[in-house]
Formats: structure tokens, C-alpha cells, sequence
């Protein structure tokens, strides 16, 4: 096992517990919760839809903002990262699947098996697509000079034993947000706002839940989930989309990390290793 690339990114045990989410957070998150829930019963929306609804685009959006502000007394390892993740992505995704079948069943969520040759085409022309905007993205920040966020580039992994959990969080982020931003939440916002606006909304969502990697990076995100349901929408399956989104992590993370993000000052992202090791960052699912 080849430890070369930097050791292990312990948390520190002697940090500071992060502070508690505000009043202001938790009001406005609560507010805009129930008026949501309101809206959406009186549309004639199910309740357990309203509920997961609320935690998709609501919660998770507003606790993702509002994460940016422990950046400076949260400084979690690698490893610790990568396990939260892991875990609220399964849930996030489960939750999602779980009210679509209870409600209308797995062909409402995409949950359908394509011929193996268009299967095979879709998940491999997704990737592709998802690569080809990596890149674009890539060079209008350099062109832009907008570096990637120290707290992206400080959750890269670096050891082996950091590749083998990327991959899982990568393998998890396929499924869980696929299943609940593109597979669940398409079909019924399309509902409410049409194919084009449900696109649109949940994309907006999806790049939100991005925060940590700065607005560059939620704007990258947003066209990822653009590029993501269009896919669904025109295969009528979700499954391309989830093998693609988790080959897409696995190659940005493992393969093409240092060819997709733009380190501050020009300089390569292995050479701020030792800089972001010691950088404060929170949990960033």
C-alpha cells in the first residue's frame, strides 16, 4: 500500500465542538418549513411528500449555508468527512425512495431497467457530458482566476486508505442525491412547474447543497444536475444518471483532481497538501 502521497488527516481531538446552528437559522429554516408544508398540502400534495419535499429543499439547503459559518471552528479529518457523508447521503437517498414507493411506486422514481446496450450508452454519454463541463468550468476559472476553495481541495484524498472511503462517498452521492433531486423531486415539481421548471428548481437545490465548494462551484454543480436530469427526463430512467454521477466523483476525485480544479496562485493542488492538512473546514455533506 503506497502511503507517499501525505499521511492521514487525523481531526484533532482538542478542537472546538462546532457552535450550535443560530436562532436566526433555525427560525427562518422552521418558517420556511412550514409554510412549505402549508403550500403543499393545499396543493394536494401527500403529507409524506410535503415532509420530504420540506427536507430536500428547505432543510438541506439552508443547513448547507449555514455550515459555511463553523468553518473556522470545525476542522474534521479526511476520514470523519468522508464517513458523514456517507452516511447522510444513504439516508437522504433512502428517504426519498422509500415515499416514492410507498406513494406511486418504483416507475415514478425512475427506478426503471433499460435495455443493457441503451443502459451501457446513456451512463457512459452522462459521464462524458459531466467530464466535458468539469472542464469548461475549469477554464472560465482560470481564465477568471477563481481558485477552488481551500476546503474542496483540503477533502481530496490523499492516502490509499482516503481513496478506498472517496470511493464509497462517491458510490453513496450516486445514489443518494440522484435518487432524491433528480428521481423523486422531478416528477413532482414537474407537477407544479413543468419539466423545464422542475429541471431548474432542483438543480438550483442540488448546487446549493454545494456550498462548501463557493459559488463557483454551486453554479458547477447546478449545471452538473442540469446536464444530470435532462438525462432522466429523455431515457426515462434514473440509473444511467446515478452510475454516472458516481463514475464522474470517482474520476474527479481519484483520477482527473488535479486536471479539473484551479489551486489559489496558480500553483499544481498537490502542492497545498501540507497548507490544507492543517486548514479549518466542516463536514461537507
Amino acid at each position: 500500500m503506497n502511503e507517499a502521497e501525505g499521511p492521514p488527516d487525523e481531526a484533532d481531538p482538542g478542537r472546538p465542538a462546532p457552535p450550535p446552528l443560530g436562532k436566526a437559522v433555525l427560525w427562518s429554516m422552521g418558517v420556511a418549513f412550514v409554510v412549505m408544508q402549508a403550500l403543499l398540502i393545499t396543493l394536494g400534495f401527500a403529507v409524506l411528500d410535503a415532509l420530504t419535499l420540506g427536507l430536500l429543499f428547505v432543510v438541506m439547503p439552508i443547513l448547507s449555508v449555514a455550515q459555511l459559518a463553523m468553518i473556522k471552528t470545525m476542522q474534521p479529518g479526511r476520514s470523519e468527512a468522508y464517513r458523514s457523508s456517507i452516511v447522510s447521503l444513504v439516508v437522504l437517498g433512502s428517504i426519498a425512495i422509500v415515499t416514492g414507493v410507498v406513494l406511486r411506486g418504483t416507475e415514478s422514481l425512475g427506478l426503471v431497467f433499460l435495455p443493457l446496450p441503451e443502459f451501457v450508452a446513456w451512463s457512459a454519454g452522462l459521464t462524458v457530458a459531466l467530464v466535458i463541463a468539469a472542464f469548461l468550468f475549469r477554464a472560465f476559472a482560470q481564465a477568471m482566476s477563481i481558485p477552488e476553495t481551500d476546503l474542496v481541495q483540503h477533502l481530496m484524498p490523499r492516502t490509499s486508505a482516503e481513496r478506498r472511503e472517496f470511493a464509497v462517498v462517491s458510490l453513496a452521492a450516486g445514489y443518494g442525491e440522484e435518487a432524491a433531486y433528480r428521481g423523486y423531486s422531478i416528477p413532482l415539481l414537474a407537477a407544479l412547474f413543468g419539466p423545464v421548471g422542475a429541471v431548474a428548481v432542483s438543480s438550483v437545490a442540488f448546487g446549493v447543497m454545494h456550498a462548501y465548494q463557493g459559488g463557483l462551484g454551486m453554479v458547477r454543480t447546478a449545471t452538473m444536475g442540469v446536464v444530470l436530469s435532462v438525462g432522466l427526463l429523455a431515457s426515462g430512467s434514473v440509473l444511467p444518471g446515478m452510475v454516472a454521477h458516481a463514475a464522474f466523483d470517482l474520476l474527479a476525485g481519484l483520477v482527473l483532481a488535479e486536471h479539473l480544479m484551479v489551486p489559489g496562485g496558480g500553483t499544481r493542488v498537490s502542492d497545498h497538501t501540507t497548507e490544507l492538512d492543517s486548514a479549518e473546514g466542516p463536514s461537507w455533506k
